[in-house]
């Protein structure tokens, strides 16, 4: 009963680093400006400030995978965690670009061992139908630290209000992981995985399932990334005003905090995500192509409701599979997460920027066109997947 309980606190520490994380970047949005004119930094400066914690998840979420594979998640999180506190309580005395730059480069690695490996985290402490959800709630988190980083920076007093703000969180976030933190040895003992490091590699490559749902969040996510990226401007060239522009955007935000929550809720009750994957892709994939000409009021607000939560639902079920495969299994979990991992990220850096972008030019309806051609792949992906990801 005791562990049962206490497989509440393990998800509230790890949401706790996702939001952590997300809010010390994000926070940063609404003051830009501000930020540019105190550190004397280019708009381009400050875009790879803020762009910064990303780096180490693309560089770093496979090595992420195989370390806490092979040592735990506890020891080796609570050392990106110190370091992230680090970073951020330096960034209050920056002086220029180069400090700023390797200031933001620190709460990166937190994020990046906590998003490739969570499945494997919650594993040892859910039983398999739950992880997905698990992982849901994590994503769904994660995001609310962007919207409260997004939203309420710009009442705080001053930009160093902000930065020892994001520096009390990410240290609590710190102490309450030493304290509260544990694993499960029993539940990685009762799997028989045998093998070093790179076997478990070469066994998550080979895997087909794995390899389909790593292709899967790339397509889906890079869709997102579009939509998230292009859709306010797209809307204000439609006549819409900057905030209602704003405000009709972020309903997509929305539908993806709740497909988060309620998609693999839904998948685990009827047993089978395959399905559940195709109908998505092939609903957000129309809704993506239809957004640009959906008449503006209810009928577009309830669009892009639904496709946030055809995108949100499809990246916890994908999140999941490492933990669903029984021939990668939980020991192998980490090092099959940060490939799928790796594969998101990948997505979200080089679908909208050097695929889509280039290719639609400045036209707008061709940008979600060819995002929704990226969701349509996945239908084409579940068509492949094996029943092992249904465990």
């Amino acid at each position: 009963m005791e562990k049962t309980r206490y497989r509440y606190v393990i998800l509230i520490l790890v949401c706790m680093c996702g939001l952590s994380a997300c809010y010390c970047q994000y926070q940063m949005a609404p003051m830009a400006q501000k930020i540019m004119d105190i550190y004397g930094i280019s708009r381009q400066q400050y875009a790879t400030v803020f762009s910064a914690p990303m780096v180490p998840a693309i560089l770093c979420s496979l090595p992420a995978g195989m370390i806490v594979d092979k040592i735990g998640a506890k020891r080796i999180v609570l050392i990106c965690l110190i370091l992230a506190a680090a970073g951020l309580w330096l960034r209050i005395f920056a002086k220029g670009y180069v400090m700023l730059y390797l200031c933001m480069l620190c709460p990166g690695f937190a994020a990046t061992f906590v998003n490739a490996t969570n499945a494997k985290i919650f594993r040892e402490w859910f039983p398999v139908r739950q992880t997905g959800l698990a992982v849901g709630i994590f994503l769904a988190v994660s995001a609310l630290g962007m919207t409260i980083g997004t939203g309420t920076t710009a009442m705080l007093p001053s930009l160093k209000s902000a930065f020892i703000l994001a520096c009390i969180l990410t240290s609590v976030t710190a102490v309450c992981w030493k304290v509260f933190m544990r694993e499960r040895k029993d539940v990685l003992s009762m799997d028989h995985v045998k093998g070093d490091t790179l076997s478990y590699l070469k066994t998550a490559v080979m895997n087909r399932d794995i390899i389909l749902g790593s292709i899967g969040i790339m397509c889906t996510f890079g869709n997102y990334m579009v939509i998230s990226t292009y859709l306010p401007t797209v809307l204000e060239n439609k006549g819409m005003t900057s905030v209602s522009a704003g405000a009709t955007a972020s309903v997509v935000s929305i539908g993806y905090l709740a497909g988060c929550i309620l998609v693999p809720v839904f998948a685990d009750k009827v047993g089978r995500i395959r399905p559940v994957i195709f109908v998505l892709s092939l609903v957000g994939a129309a809704l993506s192509a239809s957004i640009y000409i959906l008449p503006a009021g209810t009928v577009l607000t309830a669009g892009l409701f639904m496709t946030g939560i055809c995108i949100g639902g499809l990246l916890p079920l994908f999140m999941s599979f490492p933990v669903r495969i029984s021939a990668i299994g939980a020991k192998r979990a980490g090092t099959a997460g940060g490939i799928i991992s790796t594969f998101q990220l990948l997505g979200a850096v080089i679908i909208p920027s050097y695929i889509i972008s280039p290719i639609a030019g400045g036209n707008d309806f061709m940008l979600f066109i060819l995002g929704a051609c990226f969701s349509a792949a996945v239908c084409v992906l579940a068509f492949f997947m094996t029943k092992a990801v249904e465990l």
